[in-house]
């Protein structure tokens, strides 16, 4: 009984001991990270005839939606001259499905699936089609010179556009609501005191309801959020000694994270840029990437908390605090970003699996084809823990997010030192003749 008990002690010393290690790492200022163990794979890159692929969604049989164009670029606007739309259905797999002619809806900016059919939201109209992608509504709201729009969980429509002041030459935000008829319930003009011009380039229903609104506001990215009735709520500007000055730094795409704060991607004419804002619009953390001169055209967030962008020719996976985990060029043949061939991509998806789904346009001589790649994670479940020094920061939120874990950690230690040492005592009084 004695050997037995003399056998258990450094099991009891050693988890104690284990404890005591990571309590030491924590208050010594590290923290314990867990990053994933390897970047998604290339399931499949498919080419689907003479278009651009603008939007893309995945369908509740696994397989994705693919909304295209025949456009030219304008590199004034950021936007494009429909001269022709295709609607087209893809398997899982990328096999082709089906493909059906659309009427114009300028540049399309979403897509959403419903019980009949979907819905595809365009920057100046709505079309609701089958499930064949068959037109079954088409609804023109109203005409910009750019525009982009959701539907909202109400079944209303809100979009961000822009249009032109002819009196000072100068480009003004427009920010529009209509119903689920097509009836304006409101109209705002967000116009600069001097002479910057200012443009609506993305758009977001929040978990509150309200609308949050991105673009650029003279040589800024602007964000601001309003009411359903369109009342504003907040306002921001954000700007950085690190721009790169060769175009108007400009928002393109706004998601809300599960805790509540917003991501936003952009681009700068040299760069992609990410940011993190607390749900009023605060800046938490900012990340720029030589992805491009065009940047981010979509991000979205990971099961993991963290965040991914997608540029023209790669995706950047960050951690929650904006830490570079990954980046994945789309194929061997684009890891030059200022080659004028291969595949660009300009809008994209997190898939349910865990891995992503972009579309674009592949590039040659003779003529730009829809493009779609899928990329989905490795069959893995393990994960490898690294060890990280805290960063400084000012954030309330994450001060305490730091405090919890310390005052976990020493509960814990407590307890398991006070029952070891209980289970000393006993034992040795057990075996006292």
């Amino acid at each position: 009984m004695r050997t037995k008990f003399i056998a258990n002690t450094p099991i009891l010393l050693k988890s104690s001991g284990i404890i005591l290690l990571i309590a030491c790492l924590i208050l010594s200022g590290f923290s314990v990270t867990f990053a994933e163990s390897a970047t998604p794979e290339l399931q499949w890159s498919k080419t689907y005839g003479s278009y651009f692929g603008m939007a893309i969604a995945e369908t509740s049989d696994g397989g994705f939606v693919v909304a295209g164009s025949t456009a030219e670029y304008s590199t004034q606007q950021r936007g494009y001259y429909t001269f022709g739309l295709v609607f087209l259905k893809i398997s899982a797999s990328g096999d082709f499905e089906w493909k059906k002619p659309l009427a114009d809806l300028g540049y399309v900016s979403s897509i959403m699936e419903t019980n009949s059919g979907f819905t595809i939201v365009g920057a100046n109209a709505v079309l609701e089609t089958d499930k064949e992608g068959n037109t079954m509504r088409n609804c023109t709201l109203y005409s910009t010179l750019g525009a982009w729009g959701v539907q909202t969980r109400e079944s209303d429509y809100v979009f961000a556009g822009f249009s032109i002041d002819a009196t000072k030459n100068l480009d003004y935000a427009v920010i529009l609501k209509f119903d689920e008829s097509g009836t304006l319930i409101w109209k705002q003009e967000h116009h600069s005191n001097g002479n910057m011009n200012v443009f609506g380039r993305a758009i977001m229903q929040a978990n509150d309801g309200n609308y949050v609104v991105g673009g650029d506001w003279g040589q800024n990215f602007w964000l601001m959020k309003l009411s359903q009735e369109g009342s504003l709520l907040w306002n921001h500007t954000y700007s950085y000694d690190d721009f790169a000055h060769v175009s108007a730094p400009a928002i393109v795409s706004i998601i809300q994270a599960h805790d509540g704060s917003y991501v936003f991607s952009g681009f700068d004419g040299g760069y992609g840029w990410l940011v993190k804002t607390d749900p009023e619009g605060k800046e938490l953390w900012h990340q720029r990437c030589d992805v491009g001169s065009h940047g981010f055209g979509a991000v979205a967030e990971t099961a993991d908390g963290g965040y991914i962008g997608l540029a023209n020719k790669a995706a950047v996976k960050l951690d929650s605090l904006g830490n570079v985990q990954w980046s994945k060029f789309y194929s061997d043949n684009d890891t030059d970003t200022t080659s004028g061939q291969g595949s660009y991509a300009w809008n994209g998806i997190v898939t349910s699996d865990g891995g992503f789904a972009v579309t674009g346009f592949t590039k040659n001589s003779s003529q730009n084809d829809i493009w779609v790649a899928r990329f989905a994670q490795k069959p893995t479940s393990s994960y490898v823990a690294t060890v990280t020094p805290n960063q400084t920061t000012t954030n309330a939120s994450d001060s305490k997010a730091c405090v919890i874990p310390l005052i976990i950690t020493s509960i814990v230690i407590v307890v398991v030192l006070g029952t070891a040492a209980i289970s000393v005592y006993l034992k040795k009084r057990k075996q006292v003749p």
